[in-house]
This record gives C-alpha cells, structure tokens and sequence, in this order.
C-alpha cells in the first residue's frame, strides 16, 4: 500500500514540475516572438501570449487578433510572411532543451 502513496506523490511531483517548465517556455517564446512581431499600432505585438493545454501537457504561443495568421504565413504575392511566431520558436529551441533537460525538482 505504502508504493502508491509514493507513486502518487512522484507522479504529482511530475506533473507540476512539467506545468512549470511549459509555463517557462510560454513566456519565452511569448516574448520572442512579441520582439519578432512587426509594428504599425502594436496591437499585434501586445495580443501575443500563450495557453498552456495541461491535458495535453502543451504549451501554445499565438495571437487573437483576425489578421495574425496573415502577417505569419503572409498572403501570397500581396503580403509577404514574416514568421515572427515561427522564428521564436526557433530561435528559443536551444533553451527549451535546457529547460526540460533539467531535472526534476
């Protein structure tokens, strides 16, 4: 009985320090890619943020705003893609690999 008390508590402990290493990449990379972002009136930059989906142990950086899709994939001829969310994620891989290299606390 005594080994699922302990499972229990190392799994929780898992858990949570996976949620806090998700929460350390969302704001990495939240804050890369509001630096990427290209600035007419800021909206865009400022509607940059990110969810953590703790079922599926997932963090996601995006922006609400209509247009965000548009000014990262660009819309052919007429407006070039400027990957500002694709370029935080690539330019924070080296330390989202330390951040989860790291271990359990």
């Amino acid at each position: 009985m005594a080994n699922k008390w302990y499972e229990k508590e190392a799994f929780d402990k898992i858990e949570k320090d996976i949620l806090n290493k998700l929460e350390e990449v969302g704001q990495l990379v939240s804050a890369k890619a509001k630096t990427n972002a290209p600035v007419i009136t800021g909206a865009l930059r400022d509607s940059i943020d990110y969810e953590i989906i703790k079922v599926a142990e997932t963090v996601r950086v995006g922006t609400n705003i209509p247009y965000g899709p548009i000014v990262e994939l660009g819309l052919g001829r007429l407006k070039y893609p400027r990957f500002f969310l694709k370029r935080a994620l690539e330019e924070s891989k080296g330390r989202i690999i330390k951040i989860f290299n790291r271990k359990v606390k």
